[in-house]
């Protein structure tokens, strides 16, 4: 099976830098990904170890991009957002924080099937 080819929707990404002086975030310029979004509760737990529950989860191509916690994501694409939106997530109301991160393996380990909690 070809995840790719279940992945019709597409998501705004934002990549997590370093942190400032004043202890806020920097990130990347926002790029397209092509995922599965659901959105939906779901208890999770989170990298402190406590439960939390999503906002939405999203499904991706492993191999073609990694979502890394911390970063953000907006469904839709570049093209409903401003410029000044596709550079900093910050102002955008509907970008969600990724807080969880997983993936897994097709049966042939040649595929990965990425999974973030929102």
């Amino acid at each position: 099976m070809n995840i790719a080819s279940k992945l019709n929707q597409t998501a705004v990404y934002w990549a997590p830098g370093a942190v400032d002086n004043y202890g806020n975030r920097n990130y990347s310029a926002g790029v397209e990904v092509s995922v599965r979004w659901q959105q939906r509760r779901e208890e999770f737990t989170n990298v402190n170890g406590k439960k939390e529950v999503s906002q939405a989860i999203v499904y991706y191509e492993g191999q073609a991009v990694t979502l890394k916690l911390g970063g953000k994501l907006f469904q839709g694409v570049l093209a409903d957002l401003t410029a000044g939106e596709i550079a900093d997530p910050n102002i955008v109301t509907e970008a969600y924080r990724i807080k969880q991160n997983g993936d897994s393996p097709s049966v042939a380990a040649g595929q990965f099937l990425g999974k973030v909690w929102l």
